[in-house]
């Protein structure tokens, strides 16, 4: 291995037994093309020795779709967003220093909900999650330095499409490692990953007109309530949709026969002695939910290959009878 310090200065390792890359979904594959490692083409391209030519390295880059809808609520209600804005944040900070409540202890999401677009489908491929919080959106794009909050009270819910069919993929922009790479996500290229969020935000909508909200809210303001239609809509979240945070599938695992796999089932990269990927980027496939559980998991069972130890044993399948 050779990598550059901080101070710009080089330096060479060897591995008596094996390289562990876990760089994540959009760095790992990056230095293994860097590396020679990847599709030929491409590498060939940017004027890389092809040292092994897997196709799979950077593509089926998948990430949790997510779609920041919001309303204004009526005055009084309860919401961060002056606790969160000009001198409001300070008075936040010290309440948390001396109590360990407030908005700075707010979590990620106050709610979360998931649920199926489709009853036919075996899995949940919506989740929606929710803060008594909304933030000055339009603003942020204007100058994109800004980012406050609103200033009346305001509640967020954003749905997740959460088993996306688009793919996007990775390539390098540069040689230097000290380049980012080029990513493009491919949001909603699919058909049905617009319908299923689609699904999300009017469900978002129905939960608002529940009689436990709806007394509360002022005012739809994202999107507007006049914007019915599916073409409406698509064309408003376009401006408005955003990564979930959760890349994965850059290095998939797979077997033999899947000509994507980068991986094979025990994270060896394939036609490479002695090298292993073991985080996020080899899911072959995204999970219905936030990606760090999983990801532990893949840590955690990665260590346990590297180690040798035996696999567990597997569990049967119980049924529990309903009464």
């Amino acid at each position: 291995m050779a990598w550059r310090d901080a101070q710009g200065g080089k330096h060479q390792a060897r591995a008596n037994k094996e390289v562990l890359l876990c760089a994540g979904a959009l760095q790992s594959p990056q230095l293994l093309m860097l590396s020679g490692i990847g599709p030929a083409d491409h590498l060939h391209e940017m004027g890389i020795e092809v040292l092994v030519d897997l196709p799979g390295v950077g593509a089926n880059l998948q990430d949790h779709a997510i779609v920041p809808m919001s309303w204004r609520m009526k005055a009084g209600t309860p919401s961060f967003n002056k606790s969160l804005r000009g001198m409001g944040i300070a008075a936040s900070v010290a309440k948390y220093l001396l109590t360990h409540t407030g908005a700075m202890a707010m979590p990620g999401a106050e709610f979360a909900a998931w649920f199926s677009s489709d009853p036919g489908l075996p899995y949940n491929d919506i989740q929606i999650h929710g803060l008594p919080v909304t933030g000055d959106i339009e603003a942020f794009m204007r100058d994109g330095k800004t980012y406050r909050t609103e200033p009346f009270p305001g509640m967020t819910m954003a749905p997740h499409q959460v088993r996306p069919f688009s793919r996007g993929e990775l390539r390098l922009h540069s040689r230097q490692p000290e380049a980012l790479a080029s990513v493009r996500m491919n949001y909603l290229h699919d058909e049905r990953d617009r319908r299923a969020l689609l699904h999300g935000i009017r469900t978002a909508m129905t939960i608002a007109r529940q009689p436990a909200l709806a007394g509360l809210i002022e005012e739809q303001t994202r999107p507007s309530a006049a914007l019915r239609t599916d073409d409406e809509l698509l064309d408003w979240l376009g401006m408005y949709l955003g990564s979930g945070h959760h890349a994965s599938g850059t290095c998939r695992m797979g077997d033999a026969s899947d000509p994507l796999a980068v991986v094979t089932p025990d994270l060896k990269v394939r036609g490479v002695q002695g090298l292993r990927v073991i985080d996020a980027s080899v899911m072959p496939h995204l999970v219905s939910g936030n990606t760090n559980a999983a990801t532990v998991v893949i840590g955690d069972k990665g260590a346990d290959l590297v180690l040798g130890h035996p696999a567990l044993p597997v569990i049967e399948e119980m049924h529990t009878a309903v009464a």
